[in-house]
């Protein structure tokens, strides 16, 4: 049996830009995909590339917040009872995120420079490898039809320009309609983030999959029940009967890494945060850009072929919790009070899934501690796609023995790992 140099746990985004990168170091590298790729985050995602929209920081402020997120009606966070109750206590996730939330403002820069070096290197691969995903750079709209929401919008992203160099562009109401005629005039104004870009979430998992394919990488499908080890080394991961060896382990598996490594005793901080989407039937009316519908926290985008999608929520939970028909009415009945459309059209498609979430929103890249040739890149949560390019360099730096600037704020060890 081949003995790889490289084996990549997980087949999303993360996983599979890990493995590409690799790959173009010259190594021999097996990708274990895991499961079907449409139950992964990275398919239902919202396709956003963006170093501009959103906030470097973490969104709760303190266990109240929370519970008052978990209790509202129309909140677009939810928590279960038991992860809430559970994950406070001390050494839960609750517990650390609450606590670790004030001190990420100084990591806010490099985290924002490592999301527009990877949009860089996302769309350098595009257009290298030709990869027909749909790819645009026009920005990212956010809209409100609340005036009071929109001022707290506006004020966060004047900050954030302020001190991030993040470009945006104000618009009022009439403004926005005019950029997006299929807006209802009830829109009260808006916020252009002006660097960012979209790609289809799902045509980036199968174009990714058939690229490092025809690179040489071997793709085995299947997930691995558990890794294997020996003198603080991990010599092989088991998928069924089969073990797979090789000199370096990459996992990779977004909000399934903790259950992979919990059979090395390595006990990984990442949280279930599930999110819905619908896919509606194809439109001839077209908007022009990525749209955040923000007085929902729900998203707004379109396909090539025209199908309008929304994706939203942010359900922190245990795995493998039963999906609730209410959720994607929510995203149907808040995306149509902005177009029309989302009210009138089929629902062809419903999806969600978990995303990984780390305790201080950044991401947990790099190697873990006891074992020599074990890393590890998840934790991304709604950055997937946005800082999946940059994260396969910096995994590929990691193994090839070099140094990367961002190593550093990703490094697990931050987190006593």
């Amino acid at each position: 049996m081949t003995r790889f140099e490289a084996t990549v746990l997980g087949g999303g985004v993360i996983g599979l830009f890990s493995a590409y990168m690799l790959r173009r170091e010259g190594l021999q590298v097996a990708l274990i995909a895991g499961g079907e790729p449409r139950r992964a985050a990275s398919w239902g995602n919202a396709g956003f590339v963006c170093p501009g929209y959103g906030s470097p920081t973490a969104e709760a402020e303190s266990l109240l917040q929370l519970i008052r997120w978990k209790l509202g009606r129309e909140s677009p966070i939810k928590l279960s009872t038991l992860f809430l109750l559970r994950e406070s206590m001390p050494g839960g996730w609750l517990y650390r995120f609450i606590r670790r939330h004030t001190t990420i403002l100084s990591h806010a820069k490099e985290l924002k420079d490592m999301a527009r070096d990877s949009l860089a290197l996302f769309e350098q691969v595009v257009k290298e490898e030709r990869l027909d995903v749909g790819y645009y750079q026009r920005g990212v709209m956010e809209v409100f039809q609340d005036k009071k929401k929109l001022d707290m919008e506006l004020e966060e992203a004047r900050e954030n320009a302020k001190l991030l160099g993040t470009r945006i562009r104000e618009l009022s109401g009439e403004e926005c309609i005019e950029e997006e005629p299929l807006l209802s005039r009830n829109v009260r104004g808006g916020i252009l983030f002006e660097e960012d870009a979209w790609a289809n979430p799902a045509k980036v998992v199968m174009e990714m999959r058939r690229i490092v394919r025809e690179k040489g990488v071997a793709v085995i499908e299947g997930e691995a029940a558990s890794l294997e080890h020996s003198n603080g080394r991990v010599v092989s991961a088991k998928i069924g009967r089969e073990h797979v060896k090789s000199e370096n382990f990459i996992v990779a598996c977004g909000a399934h890494s903790p259950a992979l490594l919990a059979s090395l005793g390595i006990k990984l901080p990442i949280a279930a945060g599930y999110g819905y989407a619908i896919k509606l039937a194809p439109t001839n009316k077209r908007i022009k850009r990525p749209l955040v519908l923000g007085d929902y926290h729900i998203t707004a985008t379109q396909t090539e072929e025209g199908n309008l999608r929304s994706t939203g929520f942010f359900e922190l939970a245990y795995m493998d919790i039963k999906p609730r028909e209410s959720r994607f009415e929510y995203l149907r009945r808040n995306a149509a009070k902005y177009i029309a459309q989302f009210g009138e059209l089929e629902v062809v498609e419903k999806w969600y899934g978990a995303r990984p979430c780390s305790p201080d929103a950044i991401p947990l890249v790099g190697r873990l501690k006891g074992f020599e040739n074990l890393y590890v890149a998840a934790g991304h949560c709604r950055l997937g796609l946005t800082l999946a390019a940059a994260t396969g360099s910096v995994i590929a730096d990691l193994v090839a023995g070099r140094e990367n600037r961002y190593a550093e704020l990703l490094s697990p060890s931050r987190l006593g790992l």
